[in-house]
């Protein structure tokens, strides 16, 4: 078993009280440990707050044997800070879904460090046929099937960064509008936001009741035959969409308060408005981060390869 202690005094089976032998131990722990454990120690330390990146770089310089320039570059890439960084299930990470488990299920668990009960609605169900990651994703069949969450502070992003990120595939392109997520009351009255794909069969987001819009690619449209990664993402004064690594135009969100609904939030609809353009296929990964843009809109960037942990 292996006890959870402030880095870098964190040893197997370590007493309460830390000797100088037993912080040698740690470090040649540490050292010889395989990379995917060493991976996870420094993203559980500093998402948690008890180390910082400076310390991390440091914590790889004397145990790895790396230099001041190369562990800060590793540091980024192992917790997903900074550019190009995409993070994981973090301190940011407000809603985690990865839809696994077992065929036709109707229960999920949020993986987030502040878990939310997802409730499954109309024949919303998982779906072992098709998944990115993992064992399964959410199917929907588009006759008012969704999940949602009841309303939180942690989805009221006022004017931060954030991001929706996830996968998706359609069951069929029909040149219908389908909303895929989104929060807004029956009567869409008291501010709604919501992801849409088009008749050109992209993704768009529509913010603050369609006051702006960001577009997706229109040189990239969905794949139908494969899950496609969509991210939305706000950084700073730009809003912007991107279908597999390739973003739309930015839009100018500029001193503007990103409206705090009171309503459900829904994957597979706009929240709890229903009127026959509920998203029809499969989502799988869906995850929602506050503070935090975790890619940079306009510059193209490979998907994720795994699930986040």
């Amino acid at each position: 078993m292996l006890i959870d202690l402030p880095p870098p005094l964190w040893v197997p089976q370590a007493p309460a009280i830390i000797r100088p032998a037993e912080q040698q131990l740690a470090s040649e722990w540490f050292r010889s440990a395989p990379k995917a454990t060493r991976r996870f120690l420094i993203k559980r330390w500093v998402a948690s707050g008890r180390l910082s990146k400076a310390d991390a770089a440091n914590t790889l310089v004397r145990s790895c044997k790396v230099s001041p320039v190369m562990a800060m570059l590793m540091v980024n890439q192992l917790i997903g800070f900074g550019a190009g960084g995409i993070g994981g299930n973090d301190g940011y990470t407000k809603l985690l879904l990865h839809f696994d488990g077992a065929d036709a299920a109707t229960t999920t668990t949020d993986s987030s460090p502040s878990p939310k009960t997802v409730t499954f609605s109309g024949s919303a169900q998982l779906d072992t046929a098709q998944f990115k990651f993992g064992t399964a994703s959410l199917l929907l069949d588009g006759t008012d099937d969704y999940v949602y969450i009841e309303d939180t502070a942690d989805i009221a992003f006022g004017t931060g960064d954030f991001t929706f990120d996830f996968w998706m595939k359609r069951a069929a392109v029909s040149g219908a509008q389908e909303n895929t997520f989104g929060q807004g009351n029956a009567g869409l009255t008291g501010g709604y936001h919501y992801g849409k794909i088009t008749a050109g069969n992209t993704m768009d987001f529509a913010m603050n009741d369609d006051a702006l819009l960001a577009a997706g690619p229109a040189g990239a449209p969905l794949n139908n035959t494969n899950l496609n990664h969509i991210a939305v993402v706000r950084s700073g004064n730009n809003l912007a969409v991107a279908v597999n690594g390739t973003w739309g135009a930015n839009t100018d969100v500029t001193a503007v308060t990103y409206t705090d609904s009171t309503a459900r939030f829904a994957i597979g609809q706009l929240g709890e408005f229903t009127d026959g353009s509920s998203f029809n296929g499969w989502i799988d990964e869906f995850r929602i981060s506050k503070g935090i843009a975790r890619w940079s809109p306009g510059t193209s960037f490979t998907p994720p390869t795994e699930a986040y942990a």
